[in-house]
């Protein structure tokens, strides 16, 4: 197994480096722009665009065509990833961070997605559903499940975006996307389950930011990762992620309900994330009534075995490297919490679970 493991840490590595040039979108360079550095591949077959945690505050808004003359003179969006693996495709999904326009809901707009194969082959459209129009999604997913079937991974492959409608709704914003060809999983080697768990048991105590933003409820491309608070999780064990269990627990005063504004992300070493609001999860409730605050400790998590198994958005991700926990307040009202750990407060006799994260998976 540990062979199994080295062979796999060497490959991936190898072809992070080989695949580290991507091609600018939007037009332009990097180097005029103010935007995030670019991801070094997870895979072969999985590719973020950007690497999330490096995103700037005030980053340039790469928008996405609407008007109808601006789409006939210049086309789509288009953003190209180079990929390997030499793999025969079975399955391509790609997953987007979209801001909305200025004063309208992203999911009321009429984004469609389509993709290019490497030899020029493409899909349909498809329209890009948000589901529930009243519900802020901060990683929507785009599946084409046969459309490429047959074909090679080899070469570079393009997302392309654009507004279906040119109602004067304003442009949507691409802040980044991950393509994953074949669920992202090279072959595994057939090992037993793997797993690593890291809980960080020093001292942790500090406030959860409150940030603003104008597009959306949690807009890092305009307040920048650097304003959030992070925490890091360094795994060492390598094998694909099939699973996560996170762990954490906020600090709130009395007459302090902070949880509707609070949102928590999870961002692997290659810059894929997910990311979540805490309204309406259910959390383990310890009262500290001499002090007049409670504890609340949240248990999130996801995994193959929790629903569609090809729909995990950590499908294929290896392992190892720096995981980050980020928490965010989309309110800014002073209505704040903490996240904490005993350690930290010393008149704080609770229990008090410090931040742990479980990744479970296969070699």
């Amino acid at each position: 197994m540990h062979k199994d493991r080295l062979v796999l840490v060497l490959l991936l590595a190898g072809f992070a480096l080989m695949g580290a040039k991507c091609n600018a979108v939007g037009g332009g360079s990097d180097e005029e722009k103010n935007l995030p550095s670019r991801a070094l591949a997870a895979s072969p077959l999985l590719r973020t665009y950007y690497d999330t945690l490096t995103t700037p505050k005030g980053m340039t808004d790469i928008k996405i065509p609407e008007d109808k003359d601006d789409l006939k003179k210049h086309g789509p969006l288009v953003v190209k990833f180079d990929m390997g693996g030499s793999a025969v495709i079975t399955d391509v999904r790609c997953r987007l961070r979209i801001a909305g326009p200025l004063g309208t809901e992203v999911s009321k707009t009429e984004l469609i997605c389509r993709i290019q194969a490497p030899g020029g082959t493409l899909s349909p459209w498809k329209v890009v559903d948000w589901n529930d129009s009243d519900v802020f999604d901060p990683q929507v997913e785009v599946a084409f499940l046969n459309e490429f079937d047959g074909l090679v991974s080899d070469g570079t492959w393009e997302i392309q975006l654009q507004d279906a409608l040119d109602d004067g709704d304003g442009r949507c914003v691409f802040r980044n996307g991950t393509l994953r060809l074949n669920l992202g999983e090279t072959t595994p080697g057939g090992a037993a389950n793997d797993s690593d768990t890291i809980s960080l048991t020093a001292a942790v105590f500090n406030t959860v930011p409150e940030l603003f933003s104008r597009r959306d409820k949690a807009d890092w491309g305009e307040f920048g990762m650097q304003a959030m608070l992070r925490i890091p999780f360094t795994m060492t064990n390598s094998f694909f992620v099939r699973g996560y269990a996170l762990t954490f627990s906020l600090l709130v005063y009395e007459g302090n309900d902070p949880l509707s504004d609070v949102y928590w992300m999870l961002i692997a070493p290659s810059g894929t994330w997910v990311m979540y609001s805490l309204d309406g999860l259910v959390a383990e409730e310890f009262e500290d009534t001499a002090n007049r605050r409670k504890v609340l400790t949240f248990v999130v998590g996801q995994s193959t075995g929790s629903g569609l198994p090809e729909a995990f958005p950590f499908r294929g991700e290896p392992s190892a490297g720096t995981w980050t926990l980020c928490l965010m307040d989309h309110v800014i009202d002073n209505n704040v919490c903490f996240l904490s750990k005993d350690a930290a407060m010393t008149t704080m006799l609770v229990p008090d679970s410090p931040p742990t994260l479980d990744l479970s998976g296969v070699s």
